[in-house]
């Protein structure tokens, strides 16, 4: 039995009250994780070692206010001991434990992290290491960094854009630089990083994503952007700047997938609006008149 124009009325109609929530719903959260070195996975650590704390999204600056300032972060060796640290914080992504006591050879530290700073340590786990060898006082050499593919496209849940150019990296720093623009200035005497766009123990691309990679700016996608790259240990010691490269995010088959990029993260999904909905809708009841 055919519906009448009534009857497919209140199913669009409930469609779309069901359709406009749903769509709501895919709104993106940012969560805002901190990439820490030394940890379980590393190799070789030396005494005069200090804790690298990394962020892309939060701000490692809140680890210096509200309840940070109660309960800062702190080393605590496998006897139970507690060495304190000091927190020195380079720029908005670059942050630095320093332990106020010489770390014993063989000892297994964890780097205790309760203050809620919004940056979220990774893992089930604090980060764990253990010192392997005496203090470290040569500097890496300057990072090698090779170019891969570009990649660029929309993530269809949310549709937001996306671009990355892979990048191949030998260094044997614990943490690599990236200046983009060239006007990063390194003081680690004075503790700062200004100008730095991103510091990371696994850089393995540069771009920008929804929750990821922010070391591209979102409104010159598809723009040569001169790059730079420094290698820092884990004792604190930098190499000088590597070469420098211009790089474009994409391949030239990727071109037409960025010629949109919008400027930020955009975490908010748009919802559909309504009235063109009920446009539609006011068509088929039209037609379906005409028809009667």
């Amino acid at each position: 039995m055919a519906r009448s124009p009534i009857t497919t009325s209140i199913a669009l109609l409930a469609g779309l009250l069901v359709w406009v929530p749903s769509a709501r719903a895919l709104a993106l959260r940012c969560v805002s994780y901190a990439d820490v070195v030394p940890n379980a996975e590393t190799r070789v650590v030396p005494s005069n070692t200090k804790i690298w704390i990394m962020s892309q999204l939060g701000s490692t600056e809140e680890l210096t206010r509200g309840a940070c300032l109660e309960r800062p972060p702190t080393l605590r060796a496998s006897d139970g001991a507690e060495v304190e640290v000091d927190l020195k914080i380079l720029n908005r992504g670059l942050a630095v434990a320093l332990p106020r006591a010489p770390l014993a050879v063989g000892a297994t530290y964890t780097f205790e992290w309760s203050c809620a700073s919004g940056l979220e340590l990774p893992g089930d786990e604090p980060p764990r290491f253990t010192v392997t060898g005496p203090p470290d006082v040569t500097p890496p050499s300057a990072p090698r960094v090779t170019l891969g593919r570009g990649e660029g496209g929309v993530e269809n849940d949310y549709g937001e854009y996306w671009y990355r150019r892979r990048i191949n990296v030998e260094t044997d720093g614990a943490v690599l630089l990236v200046d983009r623009e060239l006007d990063a200035v390194l003081d680690l005497e004075a503790w700062t990083a200004a100008g730095l766009d991103h510091a990371g123990s696994n850089v393995t691309a540069l771009g920008f994503s929804p929750c990821s990679l922010f070391n591209w700016p979102g409104a010159s996608g598809t723009a040569t952007q001169p790059f730079r790259f420094a290698a820092l240990d884990l004792a604190g010691n930098v190499s000088g700047w590597g070469e420098t490269l211009a790089i474009s995010p994409e391949d030239p088959a990727g071109a037409r997938l960025l010629r949109d990029v919008r400027e930020g993260c955009g975490c908010e999904a748009r919802a559909p609006d309504p009235r063109g909905l009920l446009l539609a809708l006011g068509l088929l009841l039209t037609r379906r008149r005409r028809r009667d």
